[in-house]
């Protein structure tokens, strides 16, 4: 279950890859989204940000009292099918691919 959690983590990256040149770019992007998702821990709706859904997985693997009322797989799943088909359809439209 931890790898399909980390699935839109790794299609976000990708995309954010395909639209700039220089690696640090989505590398400082991925790192300030992480940082961000430890402070939404808290937060109410904390399930709508992609990057937390390992950590909610640990918390609800060890604890009886930390529930989500989400599947957080399933919307693992469907961010990570939104991000690539987002990529894809990008990549396609692009005019310069090299």
């Amino acid at each position: 279950y931890y790898f399909i959690d980390c699935l839109p983590i790794i299609a976000l990256q990708y995309l954010l890859s395909m639209q700039f040149k220089n690696f640090m770019v989505p590398l400082g992007i991925g790192l300030v989204l992480f940082v961000g998702s430890m402070i939404a821990m808290s937060w109410e709706y904390n399930y709508t940000v992609p990057y937390i859904y390992c950590t909610l997985h640990y918390l609800q693997e060890g604890s009886d009292t930390f529930s989500s009322k989400y599947n957080i797989h399933l919307l693992a799943g469907i961010y990570f099918i939104a991000f690539t088909a987002i990529s894809y359809f990008l990549y396609i439209f692009k005019k310069e691919k090299g």
